[in-house]
């Protein structure tokens, strides 16, 4: 299986992978956020905001999917992070797993479709 060896400064901190059915991702995030209102309304986000994540989403035999993660860890400026793409056959155990709900899908595609058709139909 192909999957990542993450490290940061140096030591390594997750090994991930994905069988034959699947999305693997190593995300870097740095936010900035500016302005505490938006529209009017307090936000509730950090100011800012530097880390790493790391996770799939999955397609089981069974047709079953879901959403796992192994890392999600806050960073410092001048941390060195480092991906290693790798074969593997022995993955980390995720420290997350979420299955995907199909009534969730549906909730959410309902909403964006709503939404969409508020902007162009008014």
């Amino acid at each position: 299986m192909n999957g990542f060896e993450i490290y940061i400064n140096n030591k390594k901190v997750c090994t991930a992978s994905i069988g034959d059915d699947g999305v693997l991702s190593s995300i870097l995030t740095l936010a900035k956020r500016s302005h505490k209102k938006v529209d009017g309304v307090e936000r509730k986000l950090p100011k800012e905001e530097l880390y790493i994540e790391v996770g799939a989403y999955m397609t089981k035999s069974n047709s079953q999917s879901e959403h796992v993660k192994w890392l999600n860890q806050e960073l410092n400026l001048g941390d060195l992070i480092q991906i290693k793409i790798i074969d593997t056959q022995e993955p980390d155990t995720p420290t997350e797993r979420r299955p995907e709900n199909p009534k969730d899908i549906e909730v959410k595609e309902r909403a964006y479709y709503e939404k969409l058709k508020k902007k162009f139909e008014s």
